[in-house]
């Protein structure tokens, strides 16, 4: 547990700075952050605004805490034998929500990405990742996006590598580092595989994704 304390740069304090908790502290944990946004206050006025922080001459928006999606496991859809490389692994996905029930940030910025592979198999995943819908593929048949559907397209995470861990497999991809806008507030998923994996539908590949708010 730590503790966050407000504080003027001339220990001066107004009775609108002690209404807003200065010169008092309030605890940070996981539940209660630092403040996601930073206020300004000229010294001859009580009024507060959003502070406006400039970076050769860009807004910076401050965030603290990072977007973790839900958990979604690839729909097995029209699967029914081994994949064949190039094929898509399950229907398209949806994240829309994190574990919390909260949306998806409709302005983010992908930090990172988890699968797991409870099939056990080495098997080449590609998660390929539209802002808005997404028709896809069917699952089991040949990967492919339409090029209306590449106008939505924001990434594809490849998990080049994947940890045996005895009775299953996982993979992160680190440091992906891409920033998408979705006005309808979620992103649609869809892997592929280039290798020959076989699957059943409770072994489907699960995906987590891990991202930064830049909603303003």
């Amino acid at each position: 547990m730590a503790e966050f304390w407000w504080k003027s740069t001339d220990d001066a304090y107004s009775e609108a700075d002690e209404e807003r908790g200065f010169n008092k502290s309030r605890p940070v944990d996981e539940q209660h952050p630092l403040p996601l946004q930073l206020m300004q206050r000229e010294s001859d006025t009580d009024e507060w605004t959003p502070a406006n922080l400039l970076l050769a001459g860009v807004p910076v928006v401050v965030h603290s805490q990072v977007w973790v999606s839900q958990q979604v496991r690839a729909p097995y859809g029209a699967t029914s034998a081994a994949f064949d490389a190039n094929d898509a692994v399950g229907d398209v996905m949806r994240f829309d929500k994190d574990g919390n029930g909260d949306p998806l940030p409709k302005r983010g910025r992908i930090l990172s990405a988890i699968c797991i592979d409870q099939a056990d198999q080495a098997s080449l995943l590609t998660a390929h990742v539209f802002a808005g819908g997404f028709t896809g593929a069917a699952s089991d048949a040949a990967y492919t996006a339409s090029v209306a559907d590449m106008a939505k397209w924001v990434a594809n995470i490849v998990f080049t590598v994947m940890n045996d861990e005895g009775s299953a497999r996982g993979g992160q991809v680190p440091e992906i580092d891409t920033e998408y806008y979705s006005p309808e507030g979620f992103l649609d998923v869809q892997f592929s595989t280039t290798g020959t994996p076989t699957m059943a539908a409770d072994t489907m590949p699960l995906l987590r994704l891990f991202i930064l708010p830049l909603d303003n």
